[in-house]
């Protein structure tokens, strides 16, 4: 008999085991979706308006909050799609893509709009999950000799150029 209810209860556990597992699993895949490209939901609005979406792309511009929620705009290498979120959905961003760093790449969860009734008809995603994969950084960008070569002969240029006018106008002047 003791054999018996030790097998059940391996038995049980196994199945409690796989159950978790299971849930677990089905949890996970759908949190890491195929993101979808900036291409494919412009080229297909009708297809994705008001459905949940994945979309990954490189935080750009400036991010704006307001109140308890913030605009940003990522691009994806080819089109900037502006996402509307929670404050706190932002928390982790550091960057945001510009002329002096490369700003962080997100991967947003929400529904997509192709034209949002609350935002005056904007295209936009309503994003309830923001997750970042990989942050950006500041960019040094490195001065180029020949252009400040040129620029110096060019003030060079300019300054024997309008010293020679003054000269002439003077002479000019004086002749009158």
């Amino acid at each position: 008999m003791i054999v018996k209810k030790v097998y059940s209860l391996q038995f049980t556990v196994y199945s409690l085991f796989m159950v978790l597992y299971t849930v677990h699993c089905s949890l996970f895949t759908s949190c890491l979706a195929q993101p979808i490209s900036s291409t494919e939901l412009l080229n297909s609005t009708n297809q994705y308006n008001n459905k949940i979406v994945v979309y990954e792309g490189e935080v750009i511009g400036d991010i704006m909050e307001r109140g308890r929620f913030a605009w940003l705009n990522t691009w994806d290498g080819t089109n900037a799609i502006g996402i509307w979120c929670p404050r706190e959905a932002i928390r982790d961003v550091r960057y945001a893509g510009r002329y002096g760093s490369k700003g962080d790449i997100i991967t947003v969860r929400g529904v997509f709009h192709k034209a949002c009734l609350l935002h005056g008809g904007d295209l936009d995603i309503h994003a309830d999950e923001v997750i970042v994969h990989t942050y950006g950084s500041r960019i040094t960008h490195p001065i180029d000799s020949g252009k400040v070569r040129t620029g110096i002969a060019l003030a060079l240029v300019l300054v024997i150029v309008s010293g020679w006018w003054f000269v002439f106008i003077s002479k000019r002047r004086k002749k009158k």
